[in-house]
């Protein structure tokens, strides 16, 4: 039913390893039977069936696997399998938190065997983010199988620029249900927070949901300096732990608008320990006085999007954090991301050892950092693991 691609001989091992891509150099040559995005058949040289994914003709990732298995499936097969991988997802979420939080992710690509989809819940509106176009043509029936499952007021569609020119998805917001204000509000650790349904990623930086409390515990009573702040989720909650003082700086003038929205939406918080300005990082942090902060949290946006921009990546991460590190007081405390998918943990600690080195600062890791529950990543899939974080202290 569905068209065949078949795996070059002596690529066996990947259908062992079950690793969701399937790159076109392990294929054989499909110009005939696959021409167009979609669902396929996936079988070894020797013609047994290894499973079914998603194809793209131009993709470097030719196939997504959505799963690996030996029985002939039809298309009502296939939407059955998606059907109750999405109900297992919502179980799971169910499961992970208590209390539910009112912002949270449901459905997280390869995570939860579903690869080129991302499901991102704010209150009743529901924000779609597509990365495989295969995945894509079926977005009438999804949308059909949450609106029964969750009962939304609204469903957006906001897919990644880049990724959306390179599978020919649309990369303007379509509403699917709905039209709701750009802003909605949700409460997170007992804080209130304006999402900006068209600003980064969904609208709000979910991944970081238990980091953002974890921060609570280092920043009472310190002088707080949260960069690339965003909407301020980070300085917002050093603000209500009783930080000394909070400075927020990011290079979006939109962004920082929005973080002293967050502030007026808390009037409980003291307005007059947290100042806010926009600047590029690395110039913000090259321009400070030493041993200025107690406290120095670091989420900078993506620096590698591909493996060929890792070694200018580490140069940049290596620039902010040693920065970072002379800015320190002894003592001090920095927590540093990276959210780049083609840098992984060991070669971003690499990169904070030779910050530490050029500081000329002794640094303990108190803490390895990774994304909060509802981003559930998959064995087989470790690129799926794409935030990493450290808590360290600086002395």
């Amino acid at each position: 039913m569905f068209p065949s691609l078949f795996l070059k001989k002596g690529k066996e091992k990947l259908s062992n390893s079950r690793h969701p891509w399937i790159f076109s150099g392990a294929l054989q040559d499909f110009s005939k039977s696959a021409r167009e995005p979609g669902l396929v058949s996936l079988y070894d040289a020797n013609q047994k069936l290894i499973g079914y994914g998603f194809f793209h003709p131009t993709s470097q990732i030719s196939i997504r696997m959505l799963c690996y298995c030996d029985q002939q499936m039809d298309m009502a097969g296939i939407e059955e399998l998606i059907q109750q991988r999405i109900a297992d997802a919502w179980k799971l979420r169910q499961q992970s938190f208590s209390p539910f939080p009112q912002a949270y992710r449901l459905v997280n690509a390869e995570g939860d065997g579903l690869p080129g989809l991302i499901v991102d819940v704010y209150n009743k509106v529901i924000v779609l983010r597509f990365s495989a176009k295969g995945m894509w043509l079926h977005r009438t029936w999804l949308l059909q199988v949450l609106k029964e499952l969750l009962q939304p007021e609204a469903i957006l569609e906001h897919n990644d620029g880049d990724v959306a020119k390179k599978e020919g998805l649309p990369s303007e917001i379509c509403h699917h249900l709905g039209a709701p204000d750009r802003l909605l509000q949700i409460e997170e650790h007992n804080l209130l927070f304006q999402v900006d349904l068209r600003g980064q990623k969904s609208g709000f930086f979910l991944d970081q949901r238990e980091n953002r409390f974890l921060a609570r515990r280092w920043a009472h009573g310190r002088d707080v300096l949260d960069a690339c702040s965003y909407s301020g989720g980070f300085a917002l909650n050093a603000l209500a732990a009783g930080a000394k003082s909070v400075c927020a700086v990011d290079i979006d003038s939109q962004a920082i608008a929005l973080a002293r929205e967050n502030l007026q939406c808390n009037p409980a918080l003291s307005s007059d320990r947290i100042c806010f300005q926009v600047a590029d990082i690395f110039t913000f942090l090259r321009e400070q006085e030493r041993d200025l902060y107690d406290f120095i949290i670091l989420d900078p946006p993506k620096f590698a999007r591909r493996r060929q921009e890792v070694e200018k990546a580490a140069r940049g991460y290596k620039d902010i954090n040693w920065n970072a590190m002379k800015l320190l007081r002894p003592g001090g405390y920095l927590m540093t991301f990276s959210c780049s998918q083609a840098m992984d943990a060991p070669l971003f600690q690499k990169v904070l050892f030779a910050a530490a080195q050029d500081a000329h600062r002794q640094v303990q890791i108190l803490r390895h950092l990774r994304a909060d529950m509802d981003h559930v990543t998959s064995l087989y899939h470790p690129e799926g693991e794409y935030l990493k974080g450290f808590l360290l202290r600086v002395f």
